[in-house]
C-alpha cells in the first residue's frame, strides 16, 4: 500500500510549474525582419504564454483542492479512531469497575473467612485439622467464583480490544485507499497539463512555421523587386546617358554627366556651359520611361 503525503502535492506541482512559459522563437529570427512579421511572431507567442499560464492555473487550482480533501480525509479518519476509542471505553470502563468490585468482594469473603476461622480454632474442643481443610476448600470455593466472573469480564473486554482493533485497521486502510485515489488524480492532472502544454507548443510551432514560411517568400519577393528595380534604374541611367551623349545639339563638353537613379529618382550632376544645356538634360531625363523625379545638380559655368 502506497503512503501519500500532502508534501507530494507541492512537490509536482512545484516541478511542473518549473518549466515556464518562454517564447519559442525570437522576433529577430524571422528571414524578412519585417515589422509585420515581428507582430505576428508576438501574437503567437502572447497566445501560447496566455494559454500556458490557463493550464498552469488549473492545475494548481486542482493540486490545491485534491490537498485540501486529502486533508479532510485525514482529520474524518483521526474523528472515527478517537469515536472508536469512545465506544470501546463505554464497554471496557463498566468491565474495569467489575473487575475491580469482584477483586474487592473475593479479598472481604478471604478476611471473613480467615476470622470465622480464627475464633473457631479458639475454642477448647476445636479440632485444628478440620478447621483448616473447611477454611481452605471455603477459600477455594471464593477464589473459583471470583476466577469465573474475571474471565468473563476480561472476555468482554479482550472482544471490545479486538472489536476497536479491526475497526481502526478498517478506517486506516479506508483514508489509505481514498489518499491514495487523490494522488493518482493529481498524476493524472499533471500528465494532462503537461499534455496540453505540449499540444500548445505544437501548434505554436505550426503557427511560428509559417510565418517562417511566409517570410522566407516574402523576403525572396523582397530581393526579386529589390534587383527588379536596380535593373530599371541601372536602364534608366543608361537611357539618360545615351539620349545625353547622342544629342548633338548640345556641346561636347556638357556630356560628361554624371546620372545615378535610386527607385526612379534620377540625379544628375556635372557641368554645362548654359542654363539651356542644364535644362535639355533635365528634360531629356524626366522623359525617359519609369522616372519618378529628377534631382538636379548641375552647375552652369
Amino acid at each position: 500500500m502506497r503512503t501519500i503525503h500532502l508534501a507530494a502535492v507541492g512537490g509536482i506541482l512545484s516541478l511542473f510549474l518549473a518549466t515556464g512559459c518562454d517564447d519559442m522563437t525570437a522576433r529577430s529570427s524571422a528571414p524578412d525582419d519585417s515589422p509585420a512579421t515581428q507582430r505576428a511572431i508576438d501574437e503567437v507567442n502572447t497566445e501560447a504564454r496566455i494559454k500556458k499560464q490557463e493550464i498552469d492555473q488549473a492545475y494548481k487550482d486542482q493540486s490545491l483542492n485534491i490537498g485540501f480533501r486529502q486533508n479532510l480525509i485525514k482529520e474524518k479518519a483521526a474523528q472515527e479512531d478517537a469515536q472508536v476509542d469512545i465506544d470501546r471505553d463505554k464497554v471496557v470502563q463498566p468491565l474495569k469497575i467489575t473487575l475491580q468490585s469482584t477483586r474487592d468482594k473475593e479479598k472481604a469473603e478471604k478476611d471473613a473467612i480467615d476470622q470465622d476461622t480464627a475464633q473457631k480454632l479458639k475454642a477448647p474442643d476445636a479440632q485444628a485439622g478440620t478447621i483448616t481443610a473447611e477454611r481452605a476448600s471455603r477459600i477455594a470455593e471464593v477464589e473459583r467464583k471470583a476466577a469465573e466472573a474475571n474471565a468473563a469480564a476480561t472476555g468482554e473486554i479482550e472482544k471490545a480490544d479486538a472489536k476497536a482493533a479491526q475497526q481502526r485497521a478498517a478506517i486506516a486502510r479506508d483514508k489509505e485507499r481514498r489518499l491514495l485515489d487523490t494522488a493518482t488524480e493529481l498524476e493524472a492532472d499533471d500528465r494532462t497539463a503537461r499534455q496540453k502544454r505540449a499540444d500548445v507548443d505544437n501548434a505554436t510551432l505550426r503557427k511560428l512555421s509559417a510565418i517562417g514560411d511566409a517570410s522566407t517568400e516574402r523576403a525572396a519577393n523582397d530581393r526579386a523587386t529589390e534587383q527588379k528595380t536596380r535593373d530599371v534604374d541601372t536602364k534608366i541611367s543608361q537611357t539618360i546617358r545615351n539620349q545625353v551623349a547622342n544629342d548633338s545639339s548640345l556641346p561636347a563638353n556638357s556630356k560628361n554627366i554624371e546620372v545615378t537613379t535610386a527607385k526612379g529618382v534620377v540625379q544628375v550632376s556635372g557641368t554645362v556651359q548654359s542654363e539651356a544645356d542644364r535644362q535639355a538634360i533635365i528634360d531629356k531625363a524626366k522623359k525617359v520611361d519609369g522616372v519618378v523625379r529628377v534631382d538636379s545638380l548641375i552647375a552652369v559655368k
